[in-house]
């Protein structure tokens, strides 16, 4: 199992007990025993270092943020028991340059790093902003503009209640 896991990125335990993580090449799954490794969704380019993913820890859900896609994809799974079997669906796709996905504990919110990139002639400004949307209704909420700080210190990896 732990050749599988360090060459990948991201990982997230559900519910399942299966360990989600991000290749290269796409999104990939391996139970805890390490006996069932497979490919879940295949992406093209740099995986590990473009795309990130939240995973549920109360139900079926994963989120991926793709910013060359610019989407956040919402996705429902199912995993049979000790086989190699993924089922999956995109419930919803947002358009949206989006970072740091993170759902909320009873998985109702997701929270983002949003962007916004604006160009001119001369240069090229980037706004991110702290953004909420109610999984439910999809409802975007801004919280706060992140763009007095560094790319550094904006971290959303948890919410505090």
């Amino acid at each position: 199992m732990l050749q599988y896991l360090t060459n990948g990125v991201h990982p997230h335990v559900s519910k399942d007990n299966y360990i989600f993580f991000l290749k290269n090449d796409g999104i990939y799954a391996i139970d805890v025993e390490g006996k069932y490794e497979f490919k879940i969704w295949e992406i093209e380019g740099e995986t590990r270092s473009t795309v990130q993913l939240d995973v549920s820890h109360l139900s079926n859900l994963a989120v991926i943020t793709n910013p060359f896609e610019a989407s956040i994809f919402v996705l429902k799974f199912k995993i049979k028991e000790g086989e190699n079997f993924f089922e999956g669906e995109t419930i919803k796709e947002i358009k949206t340059y989006a970072f740091q996905p993170t759902l909320s504990p009873d998985d109702k919110y997701l929270a983002i790093i949003e962007v916004i990139i604006e160009k001119t002639e001369e240069y090229i400004y980037v706004k991110p902003k702290l953004v909420v949307y109610d999984l439910e209704t999809y409802e975007r909420y801004e919280l706060m503009d992140l763009k007095d700080y560094r790319p550094e210190e904006i971290l959303i990896n948890d919410w505090w209640i």
